[in-house]
Parts: C-alpha cells; sequence; structure tokens
C-alpha cells in the first residue's frame, strides 16, 4: 500500500492547483476499488499529507504544504 500511497500522493500533487476528484485518482489506480483508494486517502489525510475541500462527488483532495 506505501508504493501505491506514494503514487496517489504525487497525482494530487501534481494536481495542486485545482485539486484532485476522487473519479480520477480511481482512474490512475485502475486496480483498486473505490473503498481502496477512499482508505489510501483517509490515512495520507490522517498522515497530515492531504486535506479536503468540499463533500461529496463534489470533493477535491490538495496536498497539504
Amino acid at each position: 500500500m506505501m508504493k501505491v500511497s506514494v503514487w496517489n500522493l504525487k497525482h494530487i500533487r501534481d494536481n495542486k492547483k485545482t485539486g484532485s476528484k476522487l473519479s480520477e485518482l480511481l482512474q490512475v489506480l485502475p486496480s483498486k476499488t473505490m473503498g481502496q483508494v477512499q482508505g489510501i486517502l483517509k490515512a495520507l489525510k490522517k498522515e497530515g499529507l492531504i486535506e479536503t475541500r468540499g463533500k461529496t462527488k463534489a470533493a477535491l483532495w490538495y496536498p497539504v504544504e
């Protein structure tokens, strides 16, 4: 999971100005289920590496800088 988390974090950092939608993250990690990607996001958020703005499908993920 660590390798996937790093890759996921890279995608979020690459899109720091516009944010990353969950649907985009599902596309960049096609082998993972929605629940698995949400778990990765939850872990990264708990570590203070990312934050979310908005709710539901409109939520965007940003790196914490």
